[in-house]
């Protein structure tokens, strides 16, 4: 029936002298419409040219390059060239999060948004931040155009009205927003308003429009379905199958009256393909060549009746030099304006590149305010408009986490951050700790409309009780006593008024008043110089100032980058609790610490690393609490310092000085083999005093270290399998999972 319809088409054409109009549909479904640009290939070699396209997710993407002037040359770069799991997972680059983000990003798994305090489930895993932003780079020489009539070839664009399941056809509009809707699996993807639809993929109610090419005005139709089969129950044996199942499932009966409506059909093999295989591009374009190959003869007898050609042009805009005229914002409510500007570094009346203008969107969406940012570009007197569109958040948002060491047992890891609460653009954060001992952190800060630096004003707290056990040597001038407390209590709470700007990537500063109350209870095992149980406690006022630089690749087991941070704090204190026989003091010290760190891929998964740690103290007398505690990780509120091979807080002293370095291979992209070494000077001395020595003639005096580690990235974060041994310690293993509290 369907030959003979086209027969008559062509008769009547060439009887006549009538060009008959050509429309293409491509279908949606997902990695599969990479068989699209094969199909395409073969009508660009048979000349045929295409009047009118449609289609749907996918089948929308390559349908909407071809319509604007992509060669299939062109998109068959783009394809292979895209990263496009990259795409999918909407992760945030490190270099652009908020300093705060990161570890909170690693320390919790889950997310659920938070409404008049009514907990609720995210409307789906992606939000497309990325793939947006992809969208809009792609579609950029048509920003300015807003009728797809327009274009090279008139398009339209199929998605679905989420609220009563019909179909929206777009014909005019914003691009790159628009394909979004029309990619948008539901429970995957976020959906996406536009007017007043809430719109998710078109290939829930119109997987293949031709109805939509024919009411184009097209008297032939050639549809390319790559859409998935209907399995039977024994083939639905993964995740992607049962989701492509209730898609396709919905809109079986429409694909396949679509199908019988067409004029040419082709169904590309995609046997053994889902919409994930963004590995196999070179296979699927080459069947949609291979299946469009059947229909070349066709293809050219079709177009010996057509006067005109295609022709690919695409308008070219230079990326690297893009002038803006003027700079817009739409939808800011809440958050300042200001706040955007510092953080984009973009300014009207100076010249950017298209890089500059991803690299800005991506830190302002870091700030974790929005739901999605993306831009517009206008060409505009011998320059452009630069529009940058943003969905405020309205939600709140709860996390959860967990982590379990072999140290202190397991512990549920909560958090809850309020976003424009009292003042715009502000951040309040909530973190809990529950498990055999209890912490608490919160912290507000607004970021300042302080131009050009990124300056936020706020104030940081925190509680926490804890009940530690820890061997340790005390350093005592040049000789080591060792004691075993079999517990050790702390409480700790302290509040701090904090000034803090990011000058420039990667580059935090901050400084503020600490104010603090301790209370901490040792119970000695051995050693009769005090009471077992005595209680003694300090209040403390602090003023301190840091900078932290870091720029490595990852938060968790990073191949490149380097971290540098420098602490300087001066603390005046006095006893609070104290024997009654025993003299109240009182005093004040100093505290300087250093750390570097840096990290290079020597090549593919070898890393090599190499750091040093340098701290001391300044003062006549340091209150217990206050001293250096070095040793292996203590996930805890003292001041840790890690050194391998020995066990947690196994030396107090008031100065060390530690390198290390080791090598890290990186197995099957998570999993992670890791070999350090370190060596440490530890002294009871301040390095400012004039006894102080680095004691490198007495080798005695040094502490060497070694570890291994098994290290594997999952869900919950870093889980850590820790094997260390020194001359002192023959073996220490431990067991770590998730990110800790104090992290």
């Amino acid at each position: 029936m369907k030959k003979s319809l086209l027969l008559i088409i062509i008769v009547f054409s060439t009887l006549f002298s009538e060009v008959p109009k050509v429309g293409l549909v491509l279908s949606g479904g997902g990695a599969k419409g990479i068989a699209h640009v094969g199909v395409l290939k073969v009508i660009e070699e048979s000349g045929l040219k295409i009047d009118y396209i449609a289609g749907t997710s996918m089948g929308s993407v390559a349908a909407a390059l071809y319509s604007i002037g992509y060669s299939p040359s062109q998109m068959d770069s783009i394809v292979k060239k895209t990263k496009w799991m990259d795409l999918m997972r909407d992760n945030v680059p490190r270099k652009d999060k908020s300093k705060s983000m990161r570890s909170d990003d690693v320390r919790y798994f889950m997310s659920f948004p938070v409404d008049s305090f009514d907990i609720s489930l995210p409307k789906g895993l992606i939000r497309g931040q990325y793939l947006s932003a992809y969208l809009s780079d792609l579609t950029l020489p048509v920003h300015n155009i807003e009728n797809f009539d327009d274009y090279n070839i008139p398009l339209r664009v199929v998605a679905t009205d989420i609220e009563n399941g019909k179909t929206v056809v777009f014909k005019n509009g914003y691009l790159p927003k628009i394909l979004r809707a029309s990619m948008s699996i539901p429970s995957v993807f976020t959906p996406v308003k536009i007017g007043d639809n809430l719109l998710v993929d078109g290939g829930i109610s119109n997987n293949l429009p031709v109805d939509i090419v024919r009411d184009m005005g097209a008297d032939i139709v050639i549809a390319v379905d790559v859409g998935a089969p209907l399995y039977k129950k024994d083939q639905l044996n993964s995740l992607i199958k049962v989701m492509e199942q209730s898609i396709s499932f919905y809109g079986a009966n429409n694909v396949k009256k679509s199908r019988e409506d067409s004029d040419i059909l082709i169904i590309p093999n995609i046997e053994g393909f889902n919409s994930t295989s963004f590995d196999n591009v070179d296979s699927l374009m080459k069947n949609g060549e291979i299946e469009g190959k059947k229909y070349l003869d066709k293809f050219k007898e079709i177009a010996s009746l057509q006067k005109k050609k295609n022709s690919f042009k695409i308008k070219s805009i230079d990326k690297d030099s893009i002038f803006i005229n003027s700079l817009y914002f739409r939808g800011l409510n809440k958050v300042s304006r200001q706040l955007i500007y510092s953080n984009l570094s973009i300014d009207k009346k100076r010249f950017c590149n298209l890089e500059d203008i991803n690299r800005g969107i991506s830190r302002v969406y870091g700030l974790g305010f929005f739901e999605s940012v993306y831009y517009k570009l206008v060409e505009k007197d011998n320059g452009y408009n630069l529009i940058i569109y943003f969905e405020e958040k309205k939600n709140n948002l709860v996390r959860v986490g967990f982590h379990y060491d072999s140290e202190y047992n397991a512990s549920g890891l909560l958090n809850l951050t309020l976003r424009n609460s009292l003042m715009k653009g502000s951040k309040f954060k909530l973190d809990l700790k529950l498990g055999k001992d209890f912490g608490a952190k919160a912290s507000y800060f607004v970021e300042s409309d302080f131009r050009p630096i990124r300056l936020g004003v706020g104030v940081n707290s925190m509680f926490s009780t804890q009940d530690l056990e820890i061997t340790f040597k005390n350093i005592i001038d040049s000789t080591e006593t060792e004691y075993t407390y079999s517990n050790f209590q702390y409480n700790v709470a302290k509040i701090e008024p904090t000034l803090r700007t990011t000058l420039f990537d990667s580059f935090l500063f901050n400084t503020g008043i600490r104010f603090e109350v301790s209370e901490y209870k040792l119970f000695y095992t051995s050693l009769d110089m005090l009471k077992e149980g005595e209680k003694n406690g300090t209040k403390e006022i602090s003023f301190f100032a840091n900078i932290d630089f870091d720029n490595f690749d990852k938060d968790i087991f990073p191949k490149n980058g380097g971290k540098i941070s420098a602490e300087a704090n001066y603390s005046s204190f006095s006893f609070i609790k104290r024997n009654i026989l025993s003299p109240i003091r009182s005093g004040d010290f100093f505290k300087y610490k250093f750390e570097v760190e840096d990290r290079r891929e020597l090549f593919e998964n070898f890393t090599y690393f190499n750091g040093l740690t340098i701290a001391t103290l300044k003062g006549h007398y340091i209150p217990e609490n206050k001293l250096l505690y070095i040793g292996s990780k203590l996930k805890n509120s003292l001041d840790n310092i890690e050194l391998i091979g020995y066990k947690p807080g196994e030396f107090q002293a008031k100065t060390t000085l530690i390198a290390n370095i080791g090598l890290q291979y990186t197995l099957f992209d998570k999993l992670n083999l890791i070999f350090s070494t370190n060596i440490a000077r530890n002294s009871n001395y301040s390095i400012f005093d004039k006894n102080f020595s680095l004691g490198l003639d007495n080798i005695k005096k040094l502490k060497k270290g070694y570890g291994f580690t098994i290290g594997f990235e999952s869900i919950v974060g870093p889980l850590e399998f820790n094997l260390e041994f020194s001359e002192e310690n023959k073996f220490i293993y431990s067991f770590d999972m998730g990110l800790s509290f104090f992290r």
